[in-house]
């Protein structure tokens, strides 16, 4: 196995004062984070490695850890559990990471803007959905386990228990078009709304014998109906079996934070059924969600977030 220099130096080719200085920043954030034993035992391996999705999932787990530490909290770490234990005062948060990859997503969607033989292509807004949706379901069986497939989670182990707030942290960066973000659903509004709350794509409701507008809004799309295939939940939130899952923590983090590019995009969104919510406010973002459910709608409401 190459050593970590050379495997940044493979990734971050180039001696220019940029590739350079983003080449060290890695670098040096990746052995501060190995060094503090933040990491499982193979992460080492994993910041090394040559495939793509592997090295973004344990980056993530650097840059969460990066971003929480300049938010004031200290980092635990055990080899079992979740990948970051986060403290700040009397406030402990247990954060669970993934990185999604684009399984499934049109390839035109993933190319660089700029070039581009074809300039105008439909947005994929049901494959990136359905991308979130299954990274949710992944970490909250995490917690939770699942019993048709005879998996235990975290709070069978022990490795959680049922007093701590458990968040799961999705970085979209690897289905990110371009430079633009990955957040942002068909709605408009984060695709972690979307895919925990049941928020649909905006609609205009007319009556057929005026003609006129009587209402405006969003859809409530508590299911993705997927060809042919069982619908997917998109209203996991609204179930009450998913109540120790406190919060969703949605980002769009690659290594440019560490150099200061990019706008690095985050939001959260509460869980209004969490056994063990997260105060709002705690968790950086530049805005958070909350959601209410009366009489088959959803009332949403959003506050501006805290870096």
């Amino acid at each position: 196995m190459p050593s970590l220099g050379e495997a940044m130096k493979a990734r971050y080719p180039g001696e220019s004062v940029g590739a350079i200085a983003l080449r060290e920043a890695v670098l040096a954030s990746c052995q501060q984070f190995l060094d503090a034993g933040l990491g499982d035992r193979n992460a080492a391996k994993r910041l090394a490695s040559t495939n793509h999705a592997v090295f973004y999932q344990q980056l993530t787990e650097v840059l969460l850890t990066r971003v929480l530490r300049d938010a004031g909290f200290q980092m635990e770490h055990q080899e079992r559990g979740p990948d970051i234990r986060a403290v700040r005062g009397t406030t402990r948060i247990l954060v669970e990471a993934i990185c999604p990859t684009a399984v499934g997503v049109p390839p035109d969607w993933l190319l660089p803007p700029y070039g581009r033989k074809v300039v105008v292509h439909t947005y994929p807004q049901q494959e990136l959905l359905l991308r979130w949706t299954a990274a949710i379901k992944e970490k909250s069986e995490k917690l939770l386990g699942n019993d048709d497939r005879n998996v235990g989670g975290y709070l069978r182990s022990g490795d959680v228990t049922r007093d701590e707030a458990y968040v799961i942290a999705v970085n979209g960066c690897l289905l990110r078009s371009g430079p633009f973000s990955s957040l942002l659903g068909i709605s408009q509004l984060p695709l972690a709304v979307e895919a925990t709350l049941g928020v649909g794509p905006q609609q205009v409701t007319f009556n057929r014998e005026t003609g006129r507008a009587t209402d405006a809004g969003h859809q409530f799309r508590p299911t993705i109906h997927r060809g042919s295939a069982a619908s997917v939940p998109s209203a996991v939130f609204l179930d009450e079996r998913n109540g120790p899952v406190s919060a969703v923590w949605a980002v769009d983090l690659n290594e440019g934070l560490l150099v200061g590019q990019n706008s690095q995009p985050m939001a959260v969104v509460h869980n209004p059924n969490a056994t063990n919510p997260v105060d709002e406010g705690v968790l950086p973002s530049d805005v958070e969600y909350f959601g209410v459910s009366t009489k088959g709608t959803m009332e949403l409401t959003s506050r501006v977030g805290r870096r």
